[in-house]
């Protein structure tokens, strides 16, 4: 759909322009202005296990650690009671915000004694459907929002959450029990459609399970793939196909709402609801302006989006201080803050025009001439008159794909403010090789030889510095400067697609080394020249390669990565990987590793990691300064461009709206012109008659 790809690549610009982190100079957040309506947002980040697709604020859960940070929390939210914030609505976030029902029931009745709080909604997890969670948030919850995601067994297990939280049926039943309760007011189930392997009868046994789950409401998000969780998505599921999403999520509509007798209507473009006026997960839609509070919560007021920091330890180092979570901050001129209504407005499925109008002092075509252009020509507005606007069903599926795309941008907000929490060391791939080799621990001393041995004729990493951001030589040399670094090497590492005939499989492409974590050779030879590659042993076996064989590779990360630039390759050789130590390591009859490392080892690795992590922030400033510059430089070219061709499609719309009344006024001459001709006639008639009497 043309349509829904100029969209998504227009909104995939925007975010990189306007969703672009500051840092926060402030103790607290703003001050609330007088008669504003906000909602508080509360983040709890802990889960018992991680999802590959989820780019959320989340981390492993530790009872002393979660209720440690339930204390910081329940004072974040007092400090916006002393900031003078008043919320009529609260919505609870993750993560699992009910990993520890109680700190959750304490969390809520505290916002209800601070603030005019009239509605509360909160996620949780299916396994969580059960008394014990449950019961304690009676009378305090209004809203559940369960993640079921599918209840297809094929895709909750390789999604690892069949393991976690059951089957489809299981889950299934679980609902069903939960909604009969009736604990809460509305009872939402989490849905995700368009996965890789996704089949239309497969979509079709979730939406039927969700007719008969009893649940109130359900929101079809489209599988949503942030560049940081890319590669591990790719791996577990596969890679996604956009050209699809609409049709599955016509089908989604279809059978929801569709026929005299629909089971839900529209609560927003993809949120489904039974019954009018209940919240949604999607709370930006009914609260312009929210407050967050917790570690990687999401604050947008007075036109600023700010980001709470990502890290657990400074999160509660702020909030003992006194000071708010805040860490980073994106602010928004007018032109953003009319895009961001013009999206979240029509998401909701209405956009109101007389309240633009009193906000911005414009009417939403001159405001955005370009935007509303486009989606008035594509057949996105339903209804259009002096007070509102709303959308086609054509006009859904673009929100649809247009939040899917603003969600990326905010997730790569996200990715931001992990790096600044310090959870991803600063630079590119290069391989620090300390001159202590001895140390893996071993229960035996033939097993700690043959690991040496193993170490030292491959020459085994030792750490490893992993950036989004090209290093330079610069940087290299930096690394080698520090006592007690035997060798550093940059490699290029990216997750690649290889297309086989029958199915594709997700693969890491790597650059040669020359010095550090050398291949082993098997067969053949390593490549030498642009066009060629050597593939890993376990890889040949399983897909059927073999040197001299032509194997197509397809990734969009490659764009402008000159080595790896080649979308076709010639084996030339098969090797072992010397990272997969488990299967290398010589058997003996002395036991198995314990695969962990002695006290010598961490000791001399210790000084050399101390010694990159304290540099790490000067040296990605640095590099960040370059990358700023040359990115800044992009977008002023980019915005003048998209200045010009908005300037052009101003003068164009003026042009046709001419040629119009030109064509109107060429066909009124060519009516009266056929009028004249008409009356000439007449006249010549009149003429030939009275020549004739």
């Amino acid at each position: 759909m043309l349509s829904e790809r100029m969209l998504s690549f227009a909104v995939q610009a925007m975010n990189g322009h306007y969703l672009k982190m500051k840092p926060w100079e402030e103790d607290r957040l703003p001050r609330p202005r007088p008669g504003k309506t906000y909602m508080l947002y509360a983040h709890v980040p802990f889960c018992i296990s991680l999802c590959p697709y989820c780019s959320f604020n989340r981390f492993p859960f530790e009872e002393e650690k979660a209720r440690k940070y339930f204390l910081e929390l329940r004072d974040e939210i007092r400090m916006l009671s002393d900031e003078g914030y008043d919320f009529e609505s609260m919505y609870i976030g993750g993560g699992t915000p009910t990993i520890l029902a109680d700190e959750l029931a304490e969390t809520v009745t505290l916002a209800k004694s601070l603030f005019s709080i009239r509605d509360v909604s909160a996620e949780t997890n299916p396994n969580h459907l059960n008394p014990a969670v449950l019961d304690p948030l009676r009378g305090l919850v209004d809203r559940m929002s369960v993640g079921v995601q599918s209840f297809d067994d094929g895709l909750l297990r390789r999604m690892c959450r069949y393991e976690k939280y059951g089957s489809g049926a299981e889950i299934l039943e679980r609902l069903q029990e939960t909604a009969e309760l009736g604990i809460f007011k509305t009872l939402n189930a989490d849905m995700i459609f368009n996965y890789p392997t996704q089949t239309e009868e497969m979509l079709r046994y979730d939406l039927e399970q969700i007719l008969k789950c009893g649940c109130s409401q359900v929101t079809f998000y489209p599988l949503m793939v942030s560049p940081a969780v890319r590669g591990t998505l790719t791996k577990a599921l596969g890679k996604v196909d956009y050209s699809r999403e609409r049709e599955m999520y016509e089908f989604i509509c279809g059978m929801l709402t569709g026929g005299p007798n629909a089971p839900f209507r529209f609560g927003s473009a993809w949120t489904f609801s039974r019954t009018e006026g209940t919240m949604i997960d999607e709370y930006v839609v009914d609260y312009e302006e929210y407050a967050a509070a917790g570690s990687g919560g999401m604050s947008f007021l007075d036109g600023k989006y700010l980001v709470n920091t990502f890290s657990l330890d400074r999160y509660g180092e702020q909030i003992h201080s006194g000071r708010s979570g805040v860490s980073g901050y994106v602010e928004f001129n007018k032109r953003d803050a009319m895009r961001y209504r013009f999206m979240m407005q029509l998401f909701g499925l209405r956009l109101d025009k007389k309240q633009w109008l009193k906000d911005f002092g414009c009417s939403v075509a001159a405001g955005l001439p370009a935007e509303y252009l486009f989606m008035k020509t594509a057949g996105a507005f339903g209804h259009e008159d002096e007070n509102e606007i709303t959308l086609s069903a054509k006009g859904r599926y673009l929100l649809v794909a247009m939040m899917r795309q603003f969600f990326v941008g905010v997730n790569s907000v996200r990715d931001e403010a992990r790096k600044e929490a310090g959870i991803d060391l600063a630079q590119m791939i290069a391989m620090v090789a300390v001159s202590a080799y001895l140390g893996i621990a071993y229960p035996a001393a033939a097993l700690r030889k043959g690991a040496s041995d193993y170490y030292a004729r491959y020459r085994f990493w030792d750490l490893e510095v992993v950036s989004t951001m090209l290093m330079d030589e610069a940087d290299l040399e930096a690394l080698r400067a520090i006592p007690g670094v035997k060798a550093v090497e940059g490699a290029y590492e990216l997750s690649g697609d290889l297309l086989l005939e029958n199915r594709i499989e997700s693969i890491s492409i790597i650059g040669v080394p020359d010095e550090i974590s050398l291949p082993e050779l098997t067969e053949g030879r390593l490549p030498a020249a642009v066009g060629e590659c050597a593939v890993e042993e376990e890889l040949v076996s399983r897909c059927g390669l073999g040197i001299g064989q032509h194997v197509r590779v397809a990734n969009d990360e490659l764009v402008g990565i000159d080595p790896l630039l080649q979308k076709e390759y010639v084996i030339t050789g098969i090797f072992r990987h010397p990272d997969h130590v488990s299967f290398q390591v010589p058997c003996t009859p002395y036991g198995t590793p314990e695969n962990r490392f002695a006290d010598a080892y961490t000791e001399a690795v210790r000084p050399v990691e101390d010694a990159v992590t304290a540099m790490a922030d000067e040296r990605a400033a640095l590099r960040s300064e370059r990358l700023v510059s040359e990115i800044e430089d992009r977008i002023r070219e980019g915005q003048e461009q998209l200045d010009d061709a908005e300037k052009t499609l101003q003068d164009a719309s003026a042009q046709i709206e001419q040629a119009r009344a030109d064509i109107k006024d060429a066909e009124q001459q060519l009516r009266d012109a056929e009028q004249d001709l008409k009356d000439a006639e007449q006249e010549l008639q009149d003429a030939e008659s009275e020549i004739t009497d």
